[in-house]
């Protein structure tokens, strides 16, 4: 027997959950998850910077490109090389689209193109009614007027199909 006023009992004592003492966990030191996050954000900031100045970059690359594009297609136009300045120009609009330098230089060539084929088309008028003035008085002088505006390279295609109908009447009778 034990000298003990208390007897120990064969089950262990049940205490309520409320009253049962919680373990006590070790305080954790989280500071690495608050500077591991803003390093990443800080990370992301300078790539999203670092980005922004490349892209910059190219843009100003381009349009160095776009600009001597277009003092180069201004050359072609004094020059009388329309169809490679017109080249010239719409690569510039492709590296640029929505240029309005480069749409002037188009519509420069559009409208030095216009301007000849209306002189050429008179010029080519005006022959014709000179020739059809000739076949009044002359119809050898008519023929070889006709020939001469078939033969001339600078007059239009829908002229020389005109003088050749005309000089073909003539033979014809």
């Amino acid at each position: 027997m034990s000298t003990y006023p208390n007897r120990p009992s064969p089950a262990p004592r049940q205490v309520m959950p409320s009253q049962r003492p919680r373990p006590v966990r070790a305080e954790q030191n989280t500071n690495w998850l608050l500077f591991g996050a803003l390093g990443v954000i800080a990370a992301g900031a300078l790539a999203v910077v670092m980005w922004r100045l490349d892209v910059q970059k190219q843009e100003e690359d381009t349009g160095k490109k776009v600009v001597a594009l277009l003092e180069s297609a201004d050359q072609l136009i004094q020059e009388n090389r329309d169809d490679e300045a017109d080249a010239a120009a719409h690569k510039a609009m492709e590296l640029m689209p929505g240029d309005v330098r480069a749409q002037a230089v188009i519509d420069r060539i559009n409208t030095k193109r216009d301007l000849i084929h209306k002189k050429k088309s008179a010029e080519a008028g005006f022959s014709m009614m000179r020739a059809e003035q000739l076949e009044k008085e002359n119809l050898k002088a008519a023929l070889e007027a006709y020939d001469a505006i078939r033969a001339d390279a600078a007059t239009t295609a829908e002229a020389k199909q005109a003088a050749a109908d005309r000089a073909k009447a003539i033979r014809d009778g």
